[in-house]
């Protein structure tokens, strides 16, 4: 069994998750996840909606200690007879897989029901979800992966090269099954190179992009609390969004994941999270506790010249050097700010009559705008947005736990009626069922048909 310390939570102020899992007939609870290391670092999936080609190629560098050197190392996945990359939600059932590994037999199986899989991820347990995790595992079956110096050996403590599939067997028997890893990534599980992983958090964020920068970021904050990367290297080989992809689209696809993981004060809020250096853009983490424990980790990045926050603003809304440095010499910080302010109000309250927002901002600190009436900060509504996004996930979570709560109930009720019928015996038992007064129209076999029979064998009783 994999072994590891209780992890702290980090969503202040969230009802407390009970994950239901199945085990020998019996509902046990499951408050701890764990995350292989390996498969935090890069993506298993493609953030497209219909993934196209044979295979997908995720690159970076990274600084061996032992060898005193940079490793360039990749991630190549390939398609299978199904021709088709895996999705977020493939790579999600293999994280549900993943944390119940526990249950690995003498023959390296390990017994696994689609209900449970769906309730580690906080998901519906309804037939189509269930099929489609079905589905997920056996396109895992076929999924080839491929790591050039970038799959971690944790007994040897080296980077290697590895060929393998991550699922390299199935065996399936309605909604069991019974699931033996690759021999690779089995060999890592038995290394215990894994870290406790925040299920609850993992399953509040919803969003898949988030969950997949919150893996990502978790495993770089457990040695130091700021991070800084290279946008498109982040977001093409860790996160998984197509190379394709300009700098505007990642930003819009990253804008819902930053505002969840800020509102959990997974990392702090920043106003200036992207800026420019050397003419690439960057975005930094600065993780919300102080105190980090163990070493300081190597950074594998270039080092950031410190620049004022108002600087790092203007350059985060596209401003060019030669624009910034004409607007110092012209204006005081206060006036700049305040005119950045009312600009994006401005193009907030009326955004088609703003087209090109630059030439707009600079015109508003050159008129020396004041604020206007009902004006609001940038910051103040973000917090709106957060609050509103939050309120809208919390009816989600709730109709979500009410919709499970009906489904135990049912199941209950159920499970009481069929052993009424049973001890009653076939024939009895059609007597009995045609005996009860249905409402019209009721269905053999619904919620409400077994409901109706339940309340007869109590007024029987």
């Amino acid at each position: 069994m994999l072994s590891s310390p209780q992890q702290k939570v980090l969503l202040s102020g969230m009802k407390d998750f009970e994950l239901i899992a199945e085990e020998e007939g019996k509902s046990v609870l499951l408050d701890e996840g764990v995350d292989e290391l390996n498969i935090a670092e890069f993506p298993l999936a493609v953030f497209s909606q219909r993934p196209k080609g044979s295979e997908v190629v995720y690159k970076n560098q990274v600084y061996c200690k032992h060898t005193r050197k940079h490793i360039d190392r990749s991630l190549t996945i390939s398609v299978g007879s199904s021709f088709k990359l895996p999705t977020p939600f493939d790579s999600n059932v293999i994280l549900g897989l993943l944390q119940f590994y526990e249950r690995i037999d003498e023959d390296k199986y390990q017994e696994i029901t689609l209900r449970e899989i769906a309730s580690v991820l906080g998901l519906d347990t309804g037939g189509k979800t269930l099929a489609r995790i079905k589905a997920s595992i056996n396109l895992w079956f076929e999924i080839g992966l491929k790591y050039e110096n970038a799959w971690f050996n944790a007994r040897d403590k080296v980077w290697q090269n590895a060929r393998f599939n991550i699922i390299d067997a199935v065996i399936d028997d309605d909604e069991k099954y019974k699931v033996r890893w690759g021999k690779e990534f089995l060999d890592s599980l038995e290394s215990n190179y894994v870290r406790p992983l925040n299920l609850e958090l993992f399953r509040a964020l919803g969003n898949p992009l988030a969950q997949t920068l919150f893996r990502y970021l978790d495993k770089k904050f457990y040695r130091q609390n700021k991070l800084d990367y290279d946008l498109e290297n982040l977001a093409f080989n860790h996160l998984g969004i197509p190379a394709s992809t300009a700098i505007a689209d990642i930003k819009r696809r990253l804008k819902p994941a930053l505002e969840i993981l800020e509102s959990t004060s997974f990392f702090t809020r920043d106003s200036a999270r992207y800026y420019k250096q050397k003419r690439r853009w960057r975005i930094r983490f600065q993780k919300k506790e102080d105190e980090v424990p163990g070493d300081e980790q190597v950074d594998l990045f270039s080092p950031v010249e410190e620049v004022k926050p108002l600087t790092k603003r203007l350059l985060s809304l596209n401003l060019s050097d030669a624009q910034i440095d004409d607007l110092y010499q012209k204006f005081d910080d206060e006036r700049i700010e305040r005119g950045v302010e009312i600009s994006l109000f401005f193009k907030a309250q009326n955004p088609r009559k703003i087209r090109s927002f630059i030439p707009y901002l600079l015109k508003v600190i050159d008129n020396d705008t004041q604020y206007p009436e009902g004006f609001v900060t940038e910051k103040q509504r973000q917090e709106n947005e957060l609050a509103r996004t939050a309120k809208q996930r919390q009816e989600q979570e709730t109709e979500l736990a009410r919709k499970q709560a009906a489904e135990l109930e049912f199941e209950e009720t159920r499970r009481k009626v069929d052993a009424y019928l049973d001890s009653l015996g076939e024939e009895e038992a059609e007597k009995f069922i045609s005996s009860v007064n249905f409402v019209m129209g009721q269905r053999r076999g619904s919620m409400i048909w077994y409901g109706e029979l339940e309340m007869a064998i109590e007024k029987d009783e």
